[in-house]
């Protein structure tokens, strides 16, 4: 078929275009993260962060080094709590997208969605060892009224209950010499309080006690201590616990709750999350340098047109520095 000069200059530049704008097939183009985002200079890492928002539970992570970010999965399902594997190729998060709360791997590129655990019931807050072999994570299997720690051996895909407590048993998270596991309990209930787990001799040991909550813990990467949340409603703030002494200091008060911190590998800083307004669960991410005492908000949320209340809430950090 002819056709006519007045109908073939137009449909060639149309085809001309959509070939440019085409991705080649097997190539993935992420959506950013719907943040506004303040990137850091001279900071290369990955963090990786559950941001809820308008309806919608998304998983994304910030490339401070491309000062880029990227959505790699949402959904209208719960969906949360992502985790490097230390290969830093992948992602791992639980979520309620088959009807059940359970763990996933997705690539880097957000591909390859693979369902790790296929339990009844609660598996959720994945946390992944030092050499990327084994994945800890907090299970109600078995166990309908309380949470308990399993280990997932990635070769082999068996499962091992690690901890045997009452109460729930969450937020795992690995030592760097992988040797110990620092989790929350509320087994001894008013307050949750912060357990380390002794792999070697799957012994129990427990750093606080009393009606406030101390959660959330994390280990700095070279001194021998943790950071960890501890206060009670609206008033949350980060403490540091040196485990050599067992002597606290307060890092971080703020009005309203901090959570979630992520110890970057020099131990001289941190990224955690803050309420705006205490109580309103309108969570952002900060930086914080432990030398200087400055703190730097990183995200705000972009509001949409049709709901100016909704700033959304950014929690569950990840950080890795490759």
């Amino acid at each position: 078929m002819i056709l006519s000069n007045r109908f073939s200059f137009p449909l060639l530049a149309a085809i001309y275009f959509l070939v440019l704008t085409i991705p080649s097939l097997g190539q993935t183009q992420l959506e950013p993260c719907p943040l506004n985002i303040n990137y850091l200079d001279n900071l290369h890492g990955k963090l990786a962060l559950s941001y809820n928002f308008s309806g919608r539970y998304n998983i994304c992570y910030l490339d401070f080094q491309l000062k880029q970010s990227f959505l790699l999965f949402s959904s209208t399902k719960i969906s949360e709590y992502p985790a490097w594997h230390t290969n830093g190729k992948k992602l791992t998060f639980y979520s309620e997208i088959d009807g059940d709360r359970e763990l996933y791997n997705i690539d880097i590129n957000g591909q390859n969605l693979t369902r790790l655990t296929f339990s009844p019931g609660i598996d959720e807050d994945p946390n992944w060892s030092p050499d990327g072999n084994f994945l800890v994570f907090s299970s109600d299997r078995g166990h309908p009224k309380k949470q308990n720690l399993v280990i997932m051996n990635q070769a082999t895909g068996s499962f091992v209950e690690i901890s045997s407590g009452g109460g729930r048993n969450t937020v795992p998270k690995w030592s760097p010499d992988s040797k110990t596991i620092v989790f929350s309990t509320d087994r001894f209930w008013p307050g949750w309080d912060v357990g380390i787990l002794e792999l070697a001799t799957r012994s129990e040991r427990f750093l606080t006690s009393g009606i406030l909550s101390y959660c959330r813990a994390n280990y700095f990467k070279k001194k021998n201590a943790i950071v960890y949340s501890k206060g009670a409603s609206k008033s949350v703030d980060l403490y540091e616990l040196d485990m050599t002494n067992s002597k606290e200091s307060l890092i971080l008060g703020l009005s309203g709750r901090e959570y979630d911190v992520e110890v970057l590998s020099d131990d001289k800083s941190l990224f955690f999350v803050h309420e705006s307004s205490p109580g309103g669960n309108d969570f952002q991410l900060y930086f914080y340098d432990l030398g200087e005492k400055e703190r730097k908000q990183i995200t705000s949320s972009i509001i949409p047109a049709n709901n100016l209340k909704s700033e959304g809430q950014i929690r569950y950090l990840s950080w890795i520095e490759k």
